[in-house]
């Protein structure tokens, strides 16, 4: 792979879908206005209130795990529909080596080098990685946990602050915490729900 990644390592991998956070409060106003015509669902601004909280809790967590882990390589995968630009000045900004972008990959790429992933709320990559049989972590917001059904939460855990996020990683990556980690586990049946909806 062109990321360089320290084969010794493990290797952490967060896909990202926060595109609409990047819009402008204009553009943000006509999508959800067009939103408005052609759907009935939950409204776009609390969507995007909801992404916006995501995309702060995953930078924070990102910024955790390199300082606790600086043996740990971490991978990001933005959405093909999101702005590139903004994870490339996240990166410059964060400086260290550990942290990679993967762009123009298919997420099939990004599984083989992964030991563990991240994932937003009811990410399909939740499920994807455990088809691969690797362990997952699926962020939520308070909020998304109430605007999205529970029979779509698919990743192996569950965390809604980098306190959990944290405690799962220590479990899955590296042994320790394994009891705290136990809280936030899903117990929601992956080959259940693929044979239901897939």
């Amino acid at each position: 792979h062109k990321l360089s990644l320290d084969q010794n390592q493990p290797t952490v991998t967060i896909a990202t879908a926060f595109q609409d956070t990047h819009l402008s409060e204009e553009r943000k106003k006509r999508k959800e206005e067009r939103r408005k015509n052609s759907l009935i669902a939950t409204d776009y601004k609390t969507l995007i209130d909801n992404d916006q909280k995501l995309r702060d809790l995953t930078e924070n967590l990102i910024k955790l795990i390199l300082n606790k882990y600086p043996n740990l390589n971490l991978v990001i995968k933005p959405h093909p529909h999101e702005n590139v630009v903004y994870w490339n000045e996240f990166i410059k900004g964060i400086n260290n080596n550990n942290l990679k972008l993967l762009v123009g990959k298919s997420i099939n790429t990004l599984f083989q080098i992964s030991d563990f992933h991240i994932a937003k709320n009811v990410c399909t990559t939740t499920i994807e990685s455990r088809l691969y049989g690797i362990k997952s972590l699926e962020l939520h917001t308070e909020n998304s946990i109430e605007i999205f059904p529970k029979k779509h939460f698919l990743s192996n855990y569950i965390a809604t602050n980098t306190d959990e996020a944290m405690s799962v990683i220590d479990s899955v990556l590296f042994n320790k915490n394994i009891n705290k980690a136990d809280a936030f586990k899903n117990n929601n049946d992956v080959n259940d729900y693929s044979e239901k909806h897939l």
